[in-house]
């Protein structure tokens, strides 16, 4: 699945994933979400190959540092997250 790309069995849906240290749960993750035509993994700094996992099933990784005390979201708002500019096109 390394060279993801748009095909006849995929929607014209983005997934996105937060993520620390998931190595172990992601491949199923990501499998779940085969059929969206893109998929985003949202990162927040993992120190075990949850990003050479989400590279190999063809996922686009983005890494953000989540800032404690507040909501995800809001940290992810916060970054201005390349993310948020393709999920805001979509729209």
């Amino acid at each position: 699945m390394a060279n993801r790309s748009v095909n006849a069995t995929s929607l014209p849906v983005t997934a996105v994933l937060p993520v620390l240290n998931e190595e172990q749960n992601l491949p199923e993750a990501l499998t779940s979400v085969s059929w969206a035509s893109e998929i985003f993994v949202v990162d927040s700094g993992s120190t075990d190959n949850t990003v050479a996992v989400a590279e190999a099933h063809g996922a686009k990784v983005v890494q953000f540092k989540y800032k404690r005390g507040g909501s995800q979201e809001e940290s992810l708002v916060a970054t201005q997250s390349p993310v948020l500019d393709r999920v805001g096109s979509l729209s």
